[in-house]
């Protein structure tokens, strides 16, 4: 008998983790046209101008409903901060997928120097992101509640197309162009609501997006770049050290 218990145990936990394995991440981002880096974790373009994808999984495996009150996160260098950066989220939609809806018009965004995002309490590594603190400032944009069911939404990580599952949701599509920063990092994050509970949720590290304005630079270059691009590379080296905090 003892044994049986046993037995059932392994294969409840073993069943527990293969669903954790697959199940497709409540939010998630991805860039057009990018490659995945996978020594972190990101998808990546060299290009200032691009379509940048919030998915947001509401009805499938992995889901738990509504996602309420997203927020965008936009990371850059504070040294590049001057009147001649700009970053602009134009709403749009994509080809690639079924997408029959525009987002509406971001928020305008709050900001911060130096200092970790206002990510709310209990929602795990996202305070530190392994991104944020001296060196970086950011933008944040509210983007809304993520309500729809009217796409695809499959595990958008490693290559693109994924294998889309059974999964909707709702994806909202931007049109970003980047003038003055090398590199701009994005999250995104916020809440659902379980058993009259709020849950906290956040694109994980292995679907991080990112743009930056040349070629990925190999760690040996970065440490070559001159001072005039400390700022960046506190975000890059901070990135890199996200897995060991």
């Amino acid at each position: 008998m003892k044994k049986l218990i046993i037995c059932i145990l392994f294969l409840a936990l073993f069943l527990v983790v293969k669903q954790n394995s697959f199940a497709v991440p409540v939010l998630q981002l991805y860039i057009e046209g990018s490659d995945y880096d996978a020594s972190s974790e990101t998808w990546i373009t060299n290009s200032p101008s691009f379509k940048l994808w919030v998915l947001g999984n509401v009805d499938g495996e992995g889901s738990h409903g509504s996602i309420l009150g997203v927020n965008l996160v936009t990371a850059f260098a504070t040294s590049e901060m001057g009147s001649g950066s700009t970053i602009t989220l134009t709403p749009a939609t994509t080809s690639l997928v079924t997408d029959p809806s525009t987002p509406s018009t971001p928020g305008t965004p709050s900001y911060g120097v130096d200092v970790a995002p206002p990510f709310p309490s209990g929602s795990g590594e996202a305070p530190a992101h392994g991104i944020y603190g001296p060196g970086v400032s950011w933008n944040l944009y509210s983007i809304g509640d993520f309500t729809l069911t009217d796409s695809p939404v499959g595990d958008v990580i490693t290559s693109f197309p994924p294998t889309w599952t059974q999964n909707k949701g709702q994806i909202n599509v931007y049109d970003v162009n980047i003038t003055g920063y090398s590199l701009v990092h994005f999250d995104a994050y916020d809440h659902y609501v379980q058993g009259g509970k709020l849950k906290f949720v956040k694109a994980p590290f292995s679907h991080d997006a990112e743009s930056s304005g040349s070629p990925i630079p190999e760690p040996s270059t970065i440490f070559m770049m001159g001072s005039g691009l400390a700022g960046l590379l506190t975000l890059g080296s901070l990135r890199n050290k996200r897995k060991t905090s």
